[in-house]
């Protein structure tokens, strides 16, 4: 069984990042496939701890963005390459007879919308104590 943590915020944004790295032909061992179920894979990208740079330069930023900051990220998390899609939402959250919760339906591999914080939290729980094994 592979127990995978996720960081709420994988859920909600879009990993530009880890997207282009795909695209452009980045490793592919680095990155963990996770079975969520039969046919049905997530890809995870493992982010260690460190420290950078938030936010843009005094002479870049708009008036209303915040300065620049150091931020440490101090535990090591998983983080989905790319958005949920609705397949892979209604895989996971079967269990509790939950509905496609999308108003942009038709395309399974589309990604998930109009879900609520509590949502994606309970979506996260089951994602947690997914035991692949069952699969």
């Amino acid at each position: 069984m592979k127990i995978i943590r996720i960081c709420k915020v994988s859920i909600l944004v879009l990993s530009i990042f880890c997207q282009a790295y795909v695209f452009a032909g980045g490793p592919k061992h680095t990155y963990d496939s996770f079975l969520i179920a039969r046919g049905t894979h997530m890809l995870f990208k493992r982010i260690e701890p460190g420290t950078f740079i938030m936010g843009s330069k005094d002479e870049e930023r708009r008036q209303k963005d915040g300065p620049q900051h150091e931020v440490t990220i101090s535990k090591a998390f998983d983080i989905g390459v790319f958005e949920v899609t609705q397949q892979q939402w209604n895989k996971v959250m079967r269990k509790w007879t939950w509905s496609n919760p999308a108003r942009f339906g038709g395309r399974l591999s589309n990604p998930v919308e109009n879900v609520s914080w509590n949502e994606v939290n309970e979506f996260i729980a089951a994602l947690n104590s997914f035991d692949s094994s069952a699969v």
